[in-house]
Order: C-alpha cells, then structure tokens, then sequence
C-alpha cells in the first residue's frame, strides 16, 4: 500500500494544473478520429481555431517543482528535424507544427514514464492513454479543444493555473474501456487503481486526471 500511494501522489503532481471541465460532444458533425482529442471547444474564450495553441513553452514552476505552461495563444510552431524525431517516437498521431516547446516535449516524455509500467501489459491502452497525454501537450490544434481559464503569476511570469479540457464520449469510453482490465504485474489488481484511484468509468477516471494537487 505504501508503494501505491507514493505512485498515487506522483501522478496527481504530475498533473497537477489540469482542472476539468468534461464536456461530452453530442453533435455527430463535430466528431473526428476516436483516437484523438475530439471536440472543437463551444466556448468562444480567446482565439480557437486550427493550427493555434492555447499555451505554449514553460513560463515557471510551482513551489514544488512541477513546471507551468506560459498562457500565449498563438499559432503553432514547426519544430527543427530533431524535435520533430522526438515527438513522433512518442506522439505518432502529431505531425507538422506543434503547440509544444522541446522543452514541454522533454517534460511530457518525463512524466508519462511514471504511467507506462502500469499500463505496458496492454498495447492498446497504452497507446491510447500516451495519445491523450500527447494531444494534451503538443497538438497543432489544441485550442480547439483546450481553454486556458486562470492564470497566476510566478516571479513576474505570467503562467498557466488552469484549464479546461474538452472530449468526446466516443473517446473517453474507448479510452477507459480500453484500459478498465489492465492489471498491474504481478500484484494483479487493476492499473486504474493505481493510475485513476480505481475509476469504474470515464467520467471517474477524467475527473481523477483534473484532480487539482496541493502545491
């Protein structure tokens, strides 16, 4: 029990400025690949169109330690060749621009690593639950689907406090569905006690990653 509440409580850090709003997409027109992020955001807050990032590059870290975006809506980004061969190896659902800095790339790839020990039994869910993560951080399109609603000052650096996060159900349920039975090694209980605080659907599971961390 001591080795799952220390996983437990790196993995709220890990995403520690998520704060949730789960918005389910009903409208057929708007859906897209359930193996994306898939609903254009129906709030109009700022700019949200394709290839435009909602935040981009780190602007500070939490007392903590755990780094903040900066909150600059802006177009997205083409990476050199070598950032480029970095996202892909983790990220081969995004391509061309990116709404990431290698800097959040290196951060991203750092902290998925916590998650893929659980969840390596299963290359499905795998898959599904790094492209959630990787869509999250680095998609082209991300402020179709992402809103930046607070931010706070760290040592006169405007950054990113929270946000909301818009998917579809067709995507949450192909994520949890794909992952509700994952056990873990030789313990064999369920990654998602681990990973999700033992989440019995998606919703559970969205509103565990949105969990805010004390800092």
């Amino acid at each position: 029990m001591e080795l799952s509440s220390k996983i437990m409580k790196a993995l709220l850090l890990w995403i520690s400025f998520f704060q949730v709003l789960f918005i389910v997409s009903t409208v057929s027109g708007e859906r897209s690949d359930t193996r994306l992020l898939l609903t254009r955001n129906a709030v109009s807050r700022g700019r949200h169109s394709e290839e435009y990032c909602a935040m981009y590059d780190i602007c500070g870290a939490r007392e903590d330690g755990k780094v903040l975006n900066c909150p600059f809506g802006s177009p997205s980004v083409k990476p050199d060749d070598l950032l480029s061969q970095k996202i892909q190896s983790l990220c081969p659902t995004i391509t061309g621009n990116v709404c990431c800095s290698e800097a959040q790339f290196d951060t991203l790839r750092s902290q998925v690593q916590q998650a893929i020990p659980f969840l390596v039994g299963c290359p499905a869910c795998l898959r599904n639950f790094l492209n959630l993560f990787c869509e999250l951080t680095c998609s082209p399109h991300q402020s179709t689907f992402i809103n930046v609603t607070t931010t706070a000052k760290v040592k006169g650096n405007l950054t990113v406090s929270g946000i909301d996060f818009y998917a579809s159900d067709a995507f949450g349920e192909g994520l949890y569905e794909s992952c509700k039975d994952v056990k873990f090694g030789t313990m064999n209980t369920r990654a998602l006690n681990f990973i999700g605080a033992g989440a019995q659907n998606f919703t559970e599971w969205y509103a565990f990653i949105g969990r805010r961390a004390p800092a």
